[in-house]
């Protein structure tokens, strides 16, 4: 049975360590009873910084008791921490929350900033050196010892992406080296398993996923099936390249503990999700958002657009006959179809998003494989060139992954005067393919009542098929040479 978990304990979850390297000082005989430590000179010059817990009271702290402290020069500070609240009977993730702090002597005096946990928690400054700092609690529980580390590295940034397991040691907790995860800069993640079908699909059972880094500690919380919520720390040993590592301790419900290490590979330039319609699928690819600054050559305009775009994931084909088939039952007959991974054609865009179109009806197909509040809609004219261009991964080519035409796009001079299969050039930056060439395709963009388009067609010069080139079309005409990617947002 789980005792009751006094928040304020968290504040400094770790215990006394060894003084080698520390400031210190002792009690004297003369003030036997009074706490003594460094000079507060000395505390509020070292103490500024980021600090993690290590151990408490004798013990080394397992990953998922771990603190955070943040200490700036300007009495502010912050606490990260995640811990099962009693009263709720549910786990709490406490975010870089904030609160200030005194020095009077060796005394820290620790408040936070809400509104059941205004009360002054005070600890005293044993030592504090270079990179370890000791503290006893005052107050609350008095006597409890803490020992903390200096933290000087910070992955928030680099964590955000889509990355697969490579390989796991120790036991299995929540899941195995065989998984993909997707860390959104929004603080929410995606984790993916593979079906039984082998394609990676997300895991809709479990709902609620968020995740912080503060510093080189991850926490993560989510709900299960059942309402649940659970969590995972681990510490980020390192983040370097397309290259991730983890370690965390753990202890097993009889007290035991054993240590896991876990080995992630960044694969951004794969499908992040995978949808299921009928006997077909969507692989959609994970598009960091960011700041940019763009010239969209608009038949002939040149639109300077600069901002910055959230995170979505877009397609990495166009929309194929097959899937077509999988939604509305047959594909457009007007003019001769190609096979089933041939792009589809001859839909207006009117058509592609009127009430019971298209769009409609594959939302309402997949609507609970997608994330809560989420829907497969047409990519704006800005969120296209963002991914054509590649992203934060951009390399500045002319085409949609190639400075030549030819590998990464079918256009006049070699596509037989026909549409070609999807994927069979190179992809760019991200992993997407024919963004230039093979279908123009619709953008969710009005401009003057046309609808903007983009990146060239089978029909289309070399010159059309440009990364940044876009297209204003009539939104009623069907044309044999357009089609859509689709993008979740």
């Amino acid at each position: 049975m789980r005792t009751k978990q006094f928040y304020h304990v968290f504040l400094a979850s770790v215990m006394l360590a060894a003084t080698a390297g520390l400031m210190t000082s002792c009690a004297t005989e003369d003030n036997p009873g009074k706490p003594t430590g460094p000079s507060e000179s000395v505390v509020k010059e070292k103490i500024v910084g980021k600090w993690k817990g290590i151990t408490q009271d004798g013990s080394e702290l397992t990953t998922n008791d771990r603190t955070v402290l943040t200490f700036n020069a300007d009495g502010t500070r912050t606490v990260s921490k995640s811990y099962y609240d009693t009263d709720t009977e549910s786990y709490i993730l406490r975010n870089k929350q904030t609160g200030t702090y005194t020095i009077e002597g060796s005394l820290l005096n620790s408040y936070l900033d809400e509104a059941d946990l205004y009360e002054v928690v005070t600890y005293n400054i044993d030592a504090i050196g270079s990179n370890e700092m000791a503290m006893t609690m005052e107050n609350f529980r008095p006597g409890r010892k803490f020992d903390y580390k200096r933290v000087t590295t910070g992955y928030a940034a680099e964590i955000v992406g889509v990355w697969e397991g490579v390989e796991m040691t120790g036991d299995e907790t929540y899941g195995n080296a065989e998984a993909r995860i997707v860390y959104e800069a929004n603080g929410k993640f995606y984790y993916f398993s593979k079906n039984d079908e082998g394609q990676w699909a997300i895991n809709f059972k479990e709902s609620d996923r968020k995740y912080i880094v503060d510093g080189d500690w991850l926490a993560t919380s989510w709900k299960d099936e059942n309402g649940n919520t659970n969590f995972e720390c681990w510490d980020i040993d390192e983040i370097k390249g397309d290259v991730m590592k983890w370690s965390a301790l753990r202890e097993r419900e009889d007290g035991t503990r054993f240590k896991t290490t876990f080995t992630w590979r960044k694969i951004s330039n794969r499908p992040a999700l995978v949808l299921t319609v009928g006997d077909t699928s969507i692989g959609l690819v994970f598009v960091r958002g960011g700041d940019y600054s763009m010239t969209i050559n608009r038949d002939g305009t040149e639109l300077k657009t600069s901002g910055t775009t959230a995170d979505f994931y877009i397609a990495q084909t166009e929309v194929t006959n097959k899937l077509w088939k999988a939604v509305m039952g047959s594909v457009p007959t007007e003019l001769e179809q190609k096979g089933d991974e041939y792009p589809v054609a001859l839909n207006s865009y009117n058509y592609l998003i009127k009430e019971g179109g298209f769009l409609d009806k594959l939302n309402e197909m997949v609507k609970d494989q997608l994330p809560a509040g989420k829907k497969l809609a047409l990519p704006t004219e800005v969120e296209w060139h963002y991914a054509a261009m590649g992203g934060q991964q951009s390399k500045g080519y002319k085409y949609a992954g190639s400075n030549t035409i030819g590998e990464v796009a079918w256009y006049k001079d070699n596509c037989n005067s026909s549409t070609q299969p999807v994927g069979k050039k190179q992809p760019n930056e991200l992993g997407i393919y024919d963004m230039s060439g093979n279908v123009w395709e619709f953008t969710s963009t009005l401009a003057d009542g046309k609808v903007i388009t983009c990146g060239g067609g089978w029909t289309s010069e070399a010159n059309w098929c440009e990364a940044n080139l876009s297209f204003p079309d009539d939104p009623d005409t069907r044309f044999n040479n357009t089609g859509l990617r689709l993008v979740i947002k």
